[in-house]
């Protein structure tokens, strides 16, 4: 059996696959069309809409590849199958991510066309680390509560407030930059590592926590 088969879990997934590529896609024809309506010709019209919108879809791939786990309660018949731990958390979510980073490339070249190179390398310097995040915190979230609707509270609930309230109000650690413009690497350095260690430990946690919360 293959440790993971990338064709199931997007099948297992059903429509829950589709809405971050719909998502992203749609962001990329409202810049086309903010670059032809509205001679949009800076790099800060795509930052936006990668924290808020494109950003926190990751946690929608997430959610659902917990679907069969926990909504059609096949968790003891797929942890019953010869894998890691890790197969059914951190490496799949691995996986996941790196294919999302693939669906980007467009936008990428986007911010190439309105910033240059080097704003894009800054760019992906603050996406990649929050995206990484995003996919930790929500597969930790889920594996807890055994239930995808407490993560997609979360990634909707928490979305929203940092949002409406710029990251001003809640008293909890704050993902999104809320810049307009690429920020220098002296700016992003510092979070980016700690977005991306969080991240990170949040898979691995997971990994060790799902067979013990079954």
């Amino acid at each position: 059996m293959k440790k993971i088969d990338l064709k199931f879990e997007i099948k297992a997934m059903g429509i829950g696959f589709f809405i971050p590529i719909i998502i992203i896609v749609a962001s990329i024809m409202h810049l086309f069309y903010q670059m032809k309506a509205f001679g949009v010709t800076g790099i800060g019209a795509i930052i936006p809409k990668l924290e808020f919108f494109i950003i926190p879809s990751i946690g929608i791939w997430v959610i659902y590849l917990f679907y069969e786990y926990y909504e059609n309660n096949n968790l003891e018949v797929l942890l019953s199958y010869p894998i890691k731990d890790s197969d059914h958390t951190a490496n799949k979510i691995f996986i996941f991510i790196l294919l999302f980073l693939i669906l980007l490339i467009p936008i990428f070249i986007l911010g190439v066309i309105l910033g240059g190179v080097n704003d894009v390398w800054l760019l992906i310097m603050q996406v990649v680390p929050q995206i990484i995040f995003v996919a930790g915190l929500i597969t930790i979230i889920t594996v807890i509560c055994k239930n995808i609707g407490v993560g997609l509270s979360v990634l909707i609930g928490y979305t929203s407030i940092e949002l409406l309230t710029e990251g001003k109000v809640m008293p909890w650690y704050h993902l999104f930059y809320f810049n307009t413009e690429v920020l220098g690497l002296e700016e992003l350095i510092g979070k980016s590592i700690i977005n991306i260690v969080f991240g990170v430990l949040f898979l691995i946690i997971s990994s060790k926590m799902i067979r013990r919360l079954k």
